[in-house]
């Protein structure tokens, strides 16, 4: 692997020959093919043997979710990090790779968008642009202050009107639903976007008008889901993400949502530019 976009062209080649298929294709590949160059395998080994991930670099970051999203998320990066280490080492892998190799598929986090340097910066990272752990299409994020707090203010992706705010239990938690008035870069006037799993709303009423980038909410922190009131992220998923979706001007019900491909291009046309990404 030589390339020098770390596998984001490569991801784009791959993706239609492992979508859809039985996960099966992708693991045979892994064990017959390298998808790192020898720079990102020693990083990626030495971590896997001693958990400690400060060793990997943002590249190689980078290389390792552009690698999965080539595979079409048909396998974890978890899986995907272990049968790359047992190519590299010819099978010798030590007992431990796997609950390290679990460790830091949590820990990586690669910015899609962000917003500077200053520890109150922020960045958009996204945790899943495929969303095939359920029949929900939509984009699961974090947002990251540059200090490693995520727990921050989420902004509306654009100007509406709020048509519901409330909790749903043990699915969406904490979320928002807010209604476009008008065009814009992914959407139409009459559309509808949800925010959820958020650790509280801010006081809006139905019926009350938003503008993009106003906070709708608070994401929650790094305690589990649903442990603190106020503090974790709520409902039903892992971690401390937000669910996004967009949803067509009939209804916010799961048959009028938009495919997957609609709603990565609507947050990356409309929502990364908050955080200082570029459309």
């Amino acid at each position: 692997i030589n390339d020098t976009d770390n596998r984001a062209s490569w991801a784009v080649a791959a993706q239609p020959y492992f979508v859809n298929k039985d996960p099966k294709i992708a693991r045979d590949y892994l064990d017959s093919n390298f998808v790192f160059n020898n720079e990102e395998m020693d990083q990626i080994q030495s971590a896997l043997s001693n958990g400690n991930f400060e060793k990997i670099d943002a590249s190689t970051r980078r290389s390792i979710v552009n690698a999965q999203n080539g595979f079409g998320n048909k396998i974890t990066i978890a899986e995907m990090l272990q049968k790359q280490a047992s190519r590299y080492l010819s099978g010798n892998v030590p007992p431990e790779f796997r609950a390290n190799a679990l460790a830091l598929e949590k820990a990586l986090r690669v910015a899609s968008a962000g917003g500077g340097t200053k520890p109150t910066d922020t960045s958009f990272i996204a945790t899943n642009w495929h969303h095939s752990h359920s029949d929900n299409s939509g984009v699961d994020f974090v947002i990251e202050r540059q200090n490693g707090q995520i727990a921050n203010p989420v902004p509306a992706p654009f100007k509406g009107t709020v048509v519901y705010r409330g909790y749903d239990k043990g699915g969406f938690g904490y979320n928002i639903v807010i209604k476009a008035t008008q065009d814009g870069p992914g959407y139409v006037n009459g559309d509808h976007v949800r925010l959820a799993h958020l650790a509280k709303l801010e006081g809006y009423e139905i019926g009350d008008p938003i503008n993009q980038g106003d906070p709708v909410g608070m994401s929650g922190d790094d305690s589990p889901m649903n442990s603190v009131e106020g503090r974790s992220a709520t409902g039903r998923g892992t971690g401390s993400h937000v669910h996004i979706q967009l949803y067509r001007k009939d209804d916010f019900i799961r048959k009028h949502q938009y495919g997957q491909p609609r709603q990565n291009l609507f947050v990356r046309q409309t929502y990364l530019p908050l955080f200082g990404g570029t459309k």
